[in-house]
């Protein structure tokens, strides 16, 4: 198969001819940009977020409130600016490495410093452009997402959204093959548009030409050319994907047949654990070079097939550039780069040596029970857990027809027992005759939706029981009897309460301020750390070593959910996580103890290699 060609008989072999050119030069400019970008513009991101909740009164949204918020003016706002500051963090890298680019094509020995400035002087500029991309592509795709929406509450509501998670019923594949339509029209409408602006960049860094004139330009030089441009684009996408796919796993296969072959947690294996690491990140980093520079010598390329090489050299905003630049930049940049290089590998060691807390603190947490061999929330996995030597078990209670607290976790028995009915539809005595238990397995068939009261009898000096408060449409009083409950059986200090809202911990602390209540939350914006609650219960990607610190210098304990694989398991115990939540409770429980007979060497090296995706096995293996 012949490789695409721009116009005028340009191959993709120009294109690597020209990185073979300017590869140093590109490399330097963009190790300092990404130096840059990171340092000091991504926290833009972050600074604007803070500042749009603190001018809307919010200080942290939980995933509860998340639709409510990103629906909402300050929401679309808040998106917008997010956008924004990360294309003008990618333009900015991309305005310097066009520079290079630029250069080679005039035949001119790259310079450094004045890429670089290239990049600085460009940068509101190029923030602009990101702005205006960013309002004209949300305002376009506004209809197609409103429609998807639309779509989802037609399709997916009538049950509670977990049946059509799991079950995936007919609906469910109509509702995704329709919003998928929709975003594949939304793609079909915003791909021409984005290769038609394409050229806007370039037309700023090398002509001075005003925002709104660049866009204006590029649409008008690119036309008739965009299918030809998207061929171009897709062969850089497949290629770049082809070569970190290769770069990656060789990198992993390589690593770990070498570390396969060393026998325990010794010296050498230290050694070569080290050396990969050095590895991995040198290998990352380049392929994501190569697909930055690639590019930017791809657009420019294609924005000189635009103009004569002539009309760029007569307007480039950039000047003359020195014949060579002077031989102390080459020295500097590898000075440069084995520091910064040294500075990455002392920061990850650092940052694994503190994230290793030799003697495990944390517990397991049976979630609905020991789910993974019992059906969810019932007494069968109630008992399951204990046996299996969960800490605590986790439960979702709600309110019937009749005012009982029940544990169950969905709205509806959809899921579990293939009825359309809501729980508050139905009283305690209608529940008695619905099996919630074949489902998960034929052996399960006796099993029903058990009261709050049996789970806590059972319950009661064996294990601890985290109560989440499932709000419906008869839950008035479900806090308060929930409270109830627990103090009738005298199990107050065996219990917590959690909640997916403020509201719900609030309601807790509102009637029993001694009790403790946690929140529950998928997503983070703002600062969780400092909500009032004893415990915050967050996703995995939440729960990173720093915010883990960070909430229990403040006093509240970090529960992360839902952990069932084993390398996730050695991840948080090592980062001292208080409660790790899971559906393999056995597992988790094993894995604590064989972790308990390790020493403080074989720890460091657990977390180094899980660091790395290595998969040690048990302790007993090594």
């Amino acid at each position: 198969m012949p490789l695409p060609a721009t116009s005028r008989g340009a191959s993709i072999g120009s294109l690597f001819a020209d990185f073979r050119k300017a590869w140093v030069p590109l490399m330097k400019v963009d190790l300092i940009c990404r130096l840059v970008s990171y340092a000091a513009l991504a926290p833009l991101i972050g600074l604007g977020l803070r500042g749009l909740m603190w001018f809307t009164g919010d200080t942290y949204i939980a995933d509860f409130d998340l639709s409510d918020f990103f629906l909402s003016p300050a929401g679309i706002l808040g998106t917008g600016i997010v956008l924004t500051v990360a294309i003008a963090v990618v333009a900015f890298d991309q305005v310097c490495l066009m520079a290079v680019a630029s250069s080679t094509l005039k035949r001119h020995s790259p310079m450094v410093r004045n890429a670089l400035w290239s990049g600085i002087s460009n940068f509101i500029p190029a923030a602009n452009l990101a702005a205006r991309v960013v309002v004209r592509s949300m305002l376009m795709a506004a209809p197609f997402l409103v429609a998807s929406g639309m779509v989802f509450l037609f399709f997916l509501t009538e049950y509670d959204i977990s049946y059509y998670i799991e079950e995936r019923p007919p609906e469910f594949f109509l509702a995704s093959l329709l919003i998928g339509l929709l975003m594949a029209g939304m793609l079909f409408l915003l791909i021409p548009r984005w290769i038609s602006w394409l050229l806007a960049l370039p037309l700023i860094l090398l002509e001075g030409a005003p925002v709104s004139k660049a866009l204006a330009t590029s649409k008008m030089r690119l036309h008739g050319r965009r299918n030809e441009i998207l061929k171009l684009l897709l062969f850089w996408f497949m290629g770049i994907t082809a070569l970190y796919i290769l770069v990656t796993e060789g990198v992993a296969v390589g690593g770990r047949w070498a570390l396969g072959g060393l026998e325990g947690f010794d010296n050498w294996f230290l050694v070569v654990l080290l050396l990969w690491i050095q590895v991995w990140f040198v290998a990352t980093y380049l392929v994501s070079f190569v697909q930055s520079a690639l590019f930017s010598l791809l657009i420019i390329r294609i924005y000189g097939e635009t103009e004569s090489v002539a009309k760029i050299n007569k307007t480039s905003g950039l000047g003359a550039l020195p014949a060579r630049s002077p031989g102390w930049i080459s020295t500097r940049a590898i000075l440069s780069l084995v520091v910064l290089l040294s500075a990455v590998l002392t920061a990850v060691g650092v940052s694994l040596l503190q994230s290793v807390h030799f003697g495990d603190s944390t517990g397991v947490v049976a979630h609905r029970g020991d789910s993974g061999s019992a059906p969810e929330n019932t007494l069968a996995a109630i008992g399951k857990a204990i046996e299996a030597g969960a800490h605590w078990v986790e439960i979702d209670v709600q309110e019937t027809l009749d005012g009982e607290v029940v544990v169950l976790h969905d709205s509806d028995l959809m899921r579990v027992a293939g009825l359309n009915s809501k729980i508050w539809e139905l009283t305690v005595e209608d529940l008695k005759d619905i099996d919630v238990g074949s489902y998960f397995s034929e052996e399960f068939s006796d099993q029903r939706v058990p009261t709050l009261e049996a789970v806590l009898r059972l319950c009661k000096g064996k294990v601890g029981v985290i109560i989440e408060l499932k709000f419906n449409e008869m839950s008035e009083l479900l806090v308060e009897r929930a409270i109830r409950i627990v103090e009738d059986l005298g199990v107050q200090d065996e219990v917590m309460f959690m909640s997916l809202t403020f509201d719900g911990v609030n309601a807790v602390y509102n009637l029993r301020p001694e009790l403790r209540a946690g929140l529950a939350t998928g997503v983070k914006i703002g600062d969780l750390t400092r909500v009032e609650a004893d415990f915050l219960a967050v996703q995995q990607q939440i729960a990173t070593q720093s915010f883990v610190n960070t909430a229990q210098k403040r006093g509240k304990e970090v529960y992360v959910w839902t952990v069932d694989e084993p390398k996730d398991m050695h991840k948080f115990f090592s980062r001292g996580i208080d409660l790790i939540i899971t559906n393999e409770t056995a597992l988790a429980t094993q894995i604590l103890f064989e972790r308990s007979e390790m020493g403080g060497t074989e720890r460091l090296l657990l977390e180094l290699a899980m660091f790395l995706g290595v998969d040690l096995g048990s302790a007993a293996d090594r």
